[in-house]
């Protein structure tokens, strides 16, 4: 059990490297800003916000009720202008030898027109307590891989918290087992969604154990591609193998709907599948890639790293006279080259 330090009032120094407060002497608390006076539970070195004794000028109410113990979220209750100076000063920070050598421009951070709901995927763990009790959520804070029981996320569109609560419904009838890696053993892994902002298509994915004790049987999964229908238009499963002394294998099988979701950006659009990587937010990375062509110019050749679906390789091809992506997930690299060749780009070069 945590100890409240209740005789104990802290003032927060500043922000620790993870965003937590910071004490002068050195404690972390989660959920305390620069500034404040606070009470706090404390677990071990780290501690917990109790009470805001004094509260700093950039304190606002979070929006989501888990949003004090969540780890998905760790800035919810600082004003967001106030989080965009921070990002900006970190980034100095880390670039400050560059900086002092080369002296470049430092563009300011360009904000979203909204911080809300703006993921197009999610990813939800599976984890059980020894009395068994379930959770389907996001990590706590601070834990040692402890699940948050979700019910709401501002990240997230509302699709998603249906797809969970009915995820969690067949979870409960189905009589399988969060998966603990330490031991290898259980069968459910984690649920992810993803979604096409602007284009077309909701996809779910449940990732189980590739140990062949906790293998799902038909109707297991029958019954998740049940409590799915009418939420995800796109169906997976994927089986994650580890073994000792080999390298970890997945092993993907689409049960149901169209094999990719189709999302547009800037004039193109993308197939991507279940575990293709894709900027999480669509409308940011319109912005982001705008302003990157802005500053690039005109070049001859432009390598892509990790080039995921090939989105940067295709957007960018308009100012190169050859696009080389590289990328090493197969099932992305297939997208990439299927999406080069389906926006007509004959300059772009996929290759694993």
């Amino acid at each position: 059990m945590p100890d409240l330090l209740q005789d104990t009032i802290y003032t927060i120094d500043r922000f620790s490297k993870k965003g937590w407060g910071r004490t002068a002497q050195g404690l972390d608390i989660f959920g305390a800003l620069p500034g404040e006076e606070v009470t706090a539970l404390k677990r071990g070195r780290r501690a917990f916000l109790n009470e805001v004794i004094t509260p700093s000028p950039l304190r606002v109410e979070p929006r989501c009720p888990h949003a004090m113990a969540c780890g998905g979220c760790a800035f919810q209750h600082y004003d967001y202008e106030a989080q965009l100076n921070l990002k900006q000063e970190r980034v100095a920070e880390a670039l400050e030898g560059a900086i002092e050598r080369c002296a470049p421009l430092i563009h300011p951070i360009i904000g979203c027109e909204s911080p809300w709901q703006y993921r197009n995927k999610m990813e939800f763990s599976f984890s059980q307590n020894r009395e068994g009790e379930r959770f389907l959520g996001l990590m706590l804070a601070g834990s040692r891989g402890k699940v948050q029981n979700l019910k709401e996320c501002h990240l997230a569109s509302p699709w998603m918290m249906e797809a969970l609560e009915s995820a969690r419904a067949w979870w409960e009838k189905s009589g399988l087992s969060a998966y603990r890696h330490s031991a290898n053993r259980g069968h459910l892994r984690t649920l992810t969604l993803r979604e096409a902002m602007q284009g077309s298509g909701r996809l779910a994915m449940v990732t189980v154990s590739g140990n062949p004790d906790f293998a799902l049987n038909a109707s297991q999964i029958q019954g998740f591609k049940e409590s799915m229908k009418g939420i995800a238009d796109s169906i997976f499963l994927e089986v994650h193998q580890i073994a000792k002394g080999k390298p970890t294998q997945f092993f993907e099988m689409h049960l149901s709907g169209p094999a990719h979701i189709r999302e547009k950006l800037l004039g193109y659009e993308f197939k991507i599948s279940p575990t293709s990587f894709f900027q999480p937010n669509t409308k940011q990375a319109e912005i982001l890639y705008t302003r990157a062509l802005e500053m690039l110019g005109e070049c001859e050749t432009l390598f892509d790293l990790y080039c995921g679906t090939g989105t940067t390789s295709i957007i960018a091809s308009g100012s190169a006279k050859k696009v080389i992506g590289i990328e090493l997930n197969p099932h992305a690299v297939i997208d990439a080259q299927s999406n080069e060749e389906n926006n007509n780009k004959n300059n772009v070069e996929i290759i694993v």
